[in-house]
């Protein structure tokens, strides 16, 4: 969902110009507490993701509706009586879509390495800097191996008629694929950090 593609509009600008940009608009969407300018600021990030050709658009989308959902029923079951729900809620799911469209619109025009190399720049720790480098530049690798397990799945005949069977047929080789990318990531960790070169 968050890779990065060289062949956007948006690409070749400098990460700098990109990671104030992506900033700004977060800093807006937590700064502005009119509803009408929350809506133009997520208006502006889906314009930016059909821009540059987002090309999960609505699974991002489907999925930003499933959890704002969930979290909206959460709200409203404990913290109704404390807060002016609707209000509260409306500029919360405003915000979160806001966060979600810039994330994704900077995460697929920012090479992963630019931004690890930003973030050294701006003296950010690499106990920050490091994970969210490793962040995006191994999610797509997992999600193209999702992919792959659910076209074996799929080869192999799993269907709904037993969810639980289809889910653990998913998740028991997803979490050795994720398990053996976090082996190779910390001795390649390792290895660079005994020889210096971070």
């Amino acid at each position: 969902m968050f890779r990065f593609n060289r062949k956007t509009v948006l690409s070749p600008y400098p990460a700098e110009l990109k990671f104030a940009l992506f900033a700004g608009v977060n800093i807006l969407a937590f700064v502005l507490h009119a509803p009408w300018a929350l809506i133009l600021l997520a208006a502006f990030g889906f314009g930016c993701l059909l821009i540059i050709r987002y090309e999960s658009l609505l699974q991002l989308v489907l999925g930003l509706g499933m959890f704002l959902f969930f979290v909206d029923v959460w709200f409203f079951i404990f913290f109704s009586d404390f807060l002016p729900i609707d209000r509260f809620l409306l500029e919360t799911n405003l915000r979160m879509t806001v966060v979600f469209f810039s994330a994704a619109v900077f995460s697929t025009v920012t090479d992963p390495f630019d931004i690890l190399k930003l973030l050294r720049r701006l003296k950010i720790p690499e106990a920050v800097s490091l994970p969210v480098y490793i962040v995006l530049r191994f999610l797509p690798e997992i999600e193209r191996q999702f992919e792959d397990i659910k076209a074996i799945q799929r080869l192999k005949g799993a269907t709904w008629k037993n969810p639980g069977l289809l889910i653990a047929r998913h998740l028991i080789p997803l979490t050795f694929v994720v398990l053996e990318r976090a082996n190779e990531l910390s001795i390649a960790y390792y290895l660079r950090r005994k020889n210096g070169r971070i």
